[in-house]
């Protein structure tokens, strides 16, 4: 039983589903297998409802990307306010900014539906604050954009720039006041200063806004304001506008001035003749109204009047005068009377002219030893061929009292000279009389083989003028005498607020004080002295040498607001790297009534002291030395004595200049005098004082030789070039030793040689004199001939130099007249230069400012000393004036601001002196 059991379940199980199937429909066999799989989707899933509707957005975009509605732009941040950055767009899931490649995760993002289209909108907002630009370090500027995401893909907005907004105070260039002719064109220049963004430029006139349209003026795009066509309604008080969302800024008030140059009316109708009978005269006029000047414009040039002679017939031949008849014989009469009175007072005027003429011409023959070139000799001197080639001088020539006629106050003398000195081949008609600051006769100006002294009892003095010209230097016209010091060594002037230019022309020397260095209202009584005398030379340490006269001004008590330039001459050859140069300064030398005195008798006792060591200077440095070619510029506050002195570097040997000069004595005294001295004209003028007073001329024209610190000596010897003569000197060859060239203590250090004279009267003797330093191959020659018939030593140079001066300075001769434009001094405006100052002090990054213009005008060796002063461009332009009088230095400075890009400061400088520089 149990197997059957067993069967019949097995078939059970087999027919079981089979008898189930039929009682479901195909249908609902699907269904339930969709439900099935239904549950599983659903299992994970958000809720329907939020489900259908993102399906129906998604779906409804149909796959697209993103679009924005707004972009971020480019924004500001002023002061501590963000810059806020929007962003929009629709179709997006999601929005966000990314700045500097990096996301911005304190944005803020609103999303809404449009119920209209059912579109999705995202918008987005982000602040970005000063911390954030200033903490960002990369090359490129803050940048951010915006990224819009959705299921389609992404989106970038284009980049907006943020930057901090600011604007400067400065203007880069302001405007200045302007004059311009009525119907003319101009401009008012006006640069903004540096912001961001870049400020809007208008501007005001009288504190209103401009119309451009109704006034006939236009702003440029650069910011200037241009005038087309003057007008006097155009005259009133501008003011340049900047301005951007950070500041505004206003410049200073400018004023535009409109003049108008006068224009003649017509003539008015000839007046009646004033004479009734025989010759009168009419006139008619003209006024200055068509139009009147204004505002500072030319007035009318000509004549306003004319004159003419009339004559109106006399009734019966005859006219009455006085009550009495006249008869046209008597008249005539009366004209001949008249014309032969004035011929003969026409006569006697013209005699009396003539004589004072003469009088004074025979009075004017004393000529400078500097005063003419070759060519230049007056007949009077050489009447024949033999005396011109002999240089004789006219031993009768009339001597002139030495006054003179300073421009200053009666104590102190300021001699001015507009004349550049050349030694040309001179001569010498008269002995000055000696003063302590010169050797005198009786000792070192006694050769040995002289026995004849020439003196003068005339008093030193001497007519000077000083020309007249445009200059703001403050000139007096009261006389002085200087009974002391030697003409030309000092000069003098009492100096107010308006500075003063004072000039020792021969000696090189000059003291300029610019405008303003004296402290209103004082008036400084100061002087300019160089001292030729031996005992006022510094006793220098071994090695070092005097490159310099010894120069002093004064008085030490004298205070300035600024400082003061003093300017000489040197003799170092400035290579590269081979000196090592110092300037030495002694309180103990001062001048009084035109007497130099020192602390001490004793010369021992007069103390020099190294101030300054050039390249070594410092901030504290009391001091500013400024070294050209063969010049020096001390710009100090203190006024001392000073001299230039130098020694050669180490390992190096430096080079000085020596002048060379040759002067004779008188016919009958055979001697011939060699000087070796500093190639500086005071040097060359303490010879000329000295043979001035035993009565030498000079030889030849003054040669340079290069003296090298090399130990060796100066030697000068004589060669016979004929076979008829022999040195009159115990040795034909002559040396000064290296110690007394290199530390001199002399300034008229020279050897003499003395000419044979025992040979026939009718013979003449040539030979050369050569000189060099020891034996080296560089070495000046010079011929000299000896004319026995003469008497007369004179140079036998075969090659004459060509001349070299055209005018005579005014400070040793008489009537003499000089181009006042050879050395005419100029001075800025004050208010030209404060407007110059304000233009180039303030620095900028393009560095064309005070520190171009100092390197431009070559006086930025220590430019540390104009950064430490309060204007640094009004001490350059100080410096600059003192260095340069030439007249084509203003057009140099004028090129020069314009090669450094600074037209603003050139138009300023060309408004005020002219466009013809």
């Amino acid at each position: 039983m149990r197997p059957k059991s067993c069967s019949l379940f097995l078939l059970f199980c087999v027919l079981l589903p089979g008898l189930v199937r039929p009682f479901t429909s195909g249908e609902e066999g699907e269904d339930a297998a969709e439900d099935e799989d239904s549950y599983l989707l659903e299992e994970d899933d958000v809720p329907s409802a939020t489900i259908a509707t993102d399906t129906e957005l998604i779906s409804e975009a149909g796959g697209h990307l993103p679009v924005f509605l707004t972009e971020p732009v480019d924004s500001f941040v002023v002061k501590n306010k963000p810059a806020t950055l929007h962003c929009k767009a629709a179709h997006a899931l999601q929005i966000y900014f990314r700045c500097n490649d990096a996301r911005a995760e304190d944005s803020q993002q609103q999303d809404f539906v449009d119920p209209h289209t059912g579109t999705r909108i995202v918008d987005c907002e982000l602040n970005v604050t000063r911390d954030h630009i200033e903490e960002y370090f990369g090359r490129d500027k803050f940048k951010c954009e915006c990224i819009a995401w959705s299921g389609s893909g992404q989106i970038k907005s284009q980049p907006a720039t943020v930057d901090v907004a600011y604007l400067k105070k400065q203007f880069e260039s302001p405007p200045y006041s302007v004059s311009v002719e009525a119907g003319q064109s101009t401009e008012l220049r006006c640069l903004p200063p540096v912001g961001v963004p870049p400020p809007r430029v208008y501007w005001l006139r009288n504190n209103v806004p401009v119309d451009t349209e109704s006034d006939t003026l236009l702003v440029s795009s650069e910011g200037h304001l241009l005038v087309g066509q003057a007008k006097l309604s155009h005259q009133a008080n501008y003011t340049c506008v900047a301005e951007n969302i950070a500041a505004k800024r206003l410049s200073e008030p400018v004023s535009l001035t409109v003049y108008v140059k006068g224009g003649w009316s017509s003539w008015s109708a000839w007046s009646e003749c004033h004479s009734r009978c025989a010759k009168g005269g009419q006139k008619r006029t003209r006024t200055c109204t068509n139009p009147a000047p204004m505002n500072g414009g030319q007035p009318c040039m000509g004549p306003s009047q004319q004159k003419m002679d009339c004559n109106i017939a006399c009734p019966d031949g005859n006219t009455k005068m006085g009550g009495a008849h006249l008869t046209e014989q008597a008249n005539s009469q009366m004209d001949m009377a008249l014309y032969g009175s004035l011929t003969a007072a026409c006569a006697v005027v013209g005699g009396l002219a003539f004589f004072i003429a003469r009088f004074l011409r025979r009075k004017g023959r004393d000529h400078s030893l500097y005063s003419m070139a070759r060519n230049e000799f007056q007949p009077e001197f050489f009447p024949d061929q033999d005396k011109k080639l002999s240089l004789q001088p006219d031993v009768t020539a009339t001597s002139v009292p030495a006054c003179y006629e300073y421009p200053f106050d009666p104590k102190l003398s300021m001699s001015r000279s507009l004349s550049e000195h050349h030694y040309d081949v001179p001569h010498l008609s008269i002995a000055p009389q000696p003063s302590p600051m010169s050797p005198t006769p009786s000792t070192s100006t006694q050769e040995s083989c002289s026995d004849k002294q020439i003196h003068s009892d005339c008093e030193n003095s001497v007519t000077s003028s000083y020309p007249s010209s445009d200059s703001t230097y403050n000139v007096a016209s009261e006389s002085v005498r200087l009974p002391k010091l030697e003409t030309g060594n000092v000069a003098g002037a009492a100096v107010n607020t308006r500075g003063a230019l004072l000039v020792l022309p021969d000696a090189g020397i000059s003291m300029s004080v610019p405008e303003g260095a004296v402290p209103k209202p004082l008036r400084e009584e100061l002087y300019l002295a160089v001292l030729n005398e031996d005992r006022f030379r510094p006793r220098l340490p071994d090695g070092i040498t005097q490159l310099s006269a010894v120069v002093t001004c004064g008085p030490s008590s004298a205070t300035f607001n600024k400082p003061v330039i003093l300017q000489f001459e040197h003799c170092a050859m400035l290579h590269p790297a081979t000196w090592e140069l110092s300037v030495w300064a002694s309180d103990g030398l001062s001048v009084e009534d035109g007497t130099a005195i020192a602390s001490s008798k004793d010369h021992q006792s007069i103390t020099w002291t190294r101030v300054l060591t050039l390249g070594n200077e410092t901030i504290n440095t009391p001091l500013f030395t400024q070294l050209d070619h063969a010049e020096a510029f001390i710009v100090t506050e203190q006024l001392r004595g000073y001299v230039l002195a130098g020694q050669s570097c180490e390992n190096v040997i430096a080079t000085k200049r020596l002048r060379l000069a040759l002067f004779a004595s008188q016919a009958g005294q055979c001697c011939v005098r060699v000087y070796a001295v500093e190639d500086t004209k005071a040097a060359m003028k303490a010879i000329v004082d000295r043979e001035s007073q035993i009565r030498g001329y000079l030889l030849d024209k003054p040669r340079t030789l290069l003296f090298q610190d090399n130990g060796e000596s100066l030697c000068i010897s004589l060669e016979e070039v004929g076979n008829e003569w022999q040195s009159k000197s115990p040795t034909e060859r002559q040396e000064i030793s290296f110690r007394d060239m290199w530390n001199c203590q002399e300034n008229t250090k020279h050897v003499t040689f003395g000419l044979d004279t025992a040979f026939g009267p009718t013979s003449s003797r040539s030979y050369k004199l050569q000189v060099s330093q020891g034996n080296s191959d560089t070495r000046q020659v010079f011929r000299i001939v000896y004319d026995g018939a003469k008497q007369l030593i004179s140079s036998g140079s075969v090659t004459r130099p060509l001349r070299e001066v055209t005018v005579v300075s005014s400070g040793h001769a008489n009537n003499v007249t000089t181009d006042s434009t050879t050395l005419r001094p100029f001075r800025f405006t004050r208010s030209l230069r404060k407007q110059l100052c304000q233009c180039l002090d303030p620095p900028n990054a393009l560095g064309n400012d005070w520190r171009m213009l100092a390197q431009r005008l070559q006086v930025d060796r220590y430019i540390n000393y104009f950064a430490t002063k309060s204007s640094p461009t009004e001490h350059i332009l100080d410096l600059w004036e003192a260095k340069h009088h030439e007249p084509t230095a203003v057009t140099d400075l004028l090129n020069h601001l314009r090669v450094m890009g600074r037209t603003d400061a050139a138009t300023i400088l060309e408004a005020q002196l002219g466009p013809w520089l």
